[in-house]
Order: structure tokens, then C-alpha cells, then sequence
């Protein structure tokens, strides 16, 4: 719950920066506001942070994995500027090959990116792994392409839908603290019901986003941050405690890392699908409510393979 509260104050401020500058005609000075902070940051964490005890085992970077990862992203969102629709299409599949061969480098690597049971759906760390990755990638399109469409269809000013869509960190924060203290034997049920409300999240804030109004936007998007924040603590529990004891502390820190995965991938996705659709150059009303239903729901079959997965880890 602390985690999450942190998390959304900070999600929570990011909108107000953007907007301000934003709403000033200076979008890009927002950029160098996050370059100071990045220095403040760097500089706090060498002088708060103690230095750890020297250790004989140094392990090295994953650089295969990382290769692939990359390389897997780019050619996803490459799909969406290549000239010819079957040359797209062979990116965003040789886009998922990487992807695929990154997980089978990972589990045959010394150096791993992620923990051995990645990618094994019969195990509760890939279960787990796999319901994050689906969830961040099925729902990171609201946060690229949700305030244009707020602005665009629903007349609303950056500062306004910068934070429409940050009320999805209001949901996750809220819930986070609400379900901090739930007894144990109820983490499967918290499991299954956020997961049930992501999904539900997704489908109805597609819908809001191009044929609503800012209010059912709103709340669809405070209902998918709902659904996050009832099942996200669990889920990392889960991740962390079925992975063997050597690998708990990879285990933890591909919780973030397979958020991370899963928003870029999400986002090079719905660019490519956004360009696809005659978004490249902007979206006007038209364009917005002629094609806008297709781009958001597209990722709604991702949500519901969350929702399969977390379905079984609940049960585990």
C-alpha cells in the first residue's frame, strides 16, 4: 500500500507538470523539467544510499536478453511506419519471434533478465509474470493515445485529460491501501476480482473514450485502476514466494521489469495499429470517432488472457 501510494502521488503529479507546460505552448520544457529532477534524483541516491558490502560473485548483464527485448519492440513499432501491409505484418511477427526467443535465451542463461519460470504458464511465477506483462500491455494504449482523443473528441484541455487518465493511479492507489491488510486466504479472491475488473476496465473505457462523455471516461478509467490495485500486491507475492530461494531477488525485480515490457510493447502496438488506422499525422474528430473504437479495443483480447491467467493463479 505504500509502494502504490507513493507510486500514485507520483503518477498523480507527472499530469499537473505536463499540463502546465502543456497549456503554456511549451510541451518540450516539460522534458527538461524531468532531466532536472533525473539529476536531483541521481544525486540523492549517492547521498542517501549507503554503498553495499563488496561482493566476490559480480553478476554480468543480460545482454542477449536485452538485445532481443529491444529488438523485439522496435520492430513491433516499426510495423506502423514501414510503407506496405505485408511488410508490417512480417515486423510485428518477427516483432513476437524476439520476444519468444528472448525468453528461451533467458532460461539458458547463467545471466537471466528475468526468473527461469518465465514464460511457464504451469508454474505461479509465470503465471503471475504473464498477468502483469498481458494486464500493462492491454491497457497502456489509455495513457498514449487517451488524452489526445479527451482532447480531441470531448473538447477537454491538456491539464484536464492528463488527469482524466491519472485518475487510473487514483483507482490503483486507493484500492492498494484498502486491500493492504486482507488475511491471506482471500489473496486468490483479490487475484481473480482485479483481474475480472481490469478486463471489465478496458472494455468499457474503450467504449467511453470515443463514444462517452468525460465523466463515464472517468470513471472507467478510476475502475481499471481499481482492478490493478485490488490484485497487484498479490500478484508480485506470488511471483516472488513460488520462486526458488536463489531466485526471489529476480523474481522481485521482474515484477517492474515485466511492467515495464509489457507498456513498451503495449505502446509500440497501439502506435503501429494507430498509424495503420490513419492516425500518423494526428487525430481530428472524423479520423477519432470513425476509427477510434478499433484502436482501443484491439487490446481487449490481451486484457482477457489476463484475465484467464490470473484466473488460474488465483486458484493456485
Amino acid at each position: 500500500g505504500a509502494i502504490a501510494g507513493v507510486w500514485g502521488a507520483a503518477t498523480l503529479l507527472g499530469p499537473l507538470c505536463g499540463g502546465l507546460f502543456a497549456q503554456a505552448g511549451f510541451w518540450r520544457g516539460a522534458f527538461w523539467f524531468f532531466v532536472v529532477q533525473a539529476v536531483i534524483f541521481v544525486a540523492a541516491v549517492m547521498a542517501l544510499v549507503p554503498r553495499g558490502p563488496g561482493t566476490t560473485e559480480q553478476g554480468r548483464i543480460p545482454g542477449r536478453q536485452l538485445a532481443l527485448l529491444t529488438l523485439g519492440v522496435a520492430l513491433i513499432a516499426a510495423a506502423g511506419v514501414v510503407p506496405g501491409g505485408l511488410v508490417a505484418l512480417l515486423c510485428a511477427a518477427l516483432g513476437a519471434v524476439a520476444m519468444a526467443a528472448m525468453l528461451w535465451v533467458n532460461q539458458r542463461s547463467p545471466d537471466r533478465l528475468l526468473p527461469y519460470a518465465a514464460g511457464d504458464l504451469t508454474q505461479a511465477t509465470g503465471l503471475g509474470l504473464a498477468v502483469i506483462f498481458l494486464c500493462e500491455a492491454a491497457t497502456v494504449g489509455f495513457s498514449v493515445y487517451g488524452p489526445t482523443f479527451i482532447q480531441v473528441l470531448h473538447g477537454a484541455d491538456p491539464l484536464l485529460s492528463g488527469y482524466v487518465i491519472g485518475s487510473i493511479a487514483a483507482g490503483w492507489t486507493a484500492m492498494s491501501f484498502a486491500v493492504a491488510g486482507l488475511a491471506p486466504r482471500h489473496e486468490g479472491l483479490a487475484i481473480r476480482t482485479g483481474v475480472v475488473i481490469i478486463a471489465a476496465g478496458v472494455a468499457w473505457g474503450a467504449f467511453e473514450m470515443v463514444r462517452g462523455g468525460l465523466v463515464g471516461i472517468t470513471l472507467s478509467m478510476v475502475l481499471l485502476g481499481a482492478g490493478f490495485g485490488i490484485c497487484w500486491a498479490f500478484l508480485a507475492k506470488r511471483v516472488i514466494g513460488s520462486a526458488p530461494p536463489e531466485e526471489q531477488a529476480l523474481a522481485s525485480a521482474a515484477v517492474p521489469t515485466t511492467q515495464l515490457i509489457g507498456g513498451a510493447t503495449g505502446a509500440a502496438a497501439a502506435g503501429a495499429l494507430a498509424n495503420a488506422l490513419g492516425f500518423a499525422h494526428g487525430v481530428t474528430p472524423a479520423s477519432g470517432l470513425a476509427h477510434g473504437l478499433p484502436l482501443f479495443y484491439a487490446f481487449l483480447p490481451l486484457a482477457l488472457l489476463g484475465l484467464a491467467a490470473g484466473w488460474r493463479l488465483g486458484r493456485a
